[in-house]
């Protein structure tokens, strides 16, 4: 699956700086944006490259579960309208994010 985030732009927007953040950390963040795309996948069924709503869904996952680790399961409320937004999105607003195998087998 191709990455919507990279670990940069997950450490931006949880504001911490690459050369002082431990290499546990960059760990812990390469793996929460990792959960947070198959997160998105699997709820909607599309992978994501260039949205800009998805990508933000996916950065505050990652923050929730970056700044909660003991009760990751849940996402919030603007996360979660978030998706249901992703969810309902109209067929030709993400006809350029499903993989190409997945639009030829489409009717």
């Amino acid at each position: 699956m191709p990455a919507l985030i990279t670990t940069t732009q997950a450490l931006t927007y949880l504001k911490l700086e690459a050369e002082c953040a431990p290499k546990t950390t960059i760990t812990e963040i390469e793996t929460l944006i990792q959960a947070a795309e198959t997160y998105l996948y699997n709820a909607t069924g599309i992978v994501y490259k260039h949205n800009a709503l998805a990508r933000l869904f996916c950065m505050m996952l990652i923050a929730d579960w970056y700044d909660n680790r003991q009760t990751v399961g849940e996402i919030g409320k603007g996360a979660r309208a978030i998706l249901s937004q992703l969810k309902n999105a109209h067929p030709e607003d993400v006809a350029a994010e499903i993989p190409a195998t997945q639009k030829e087998a489409a009717p």
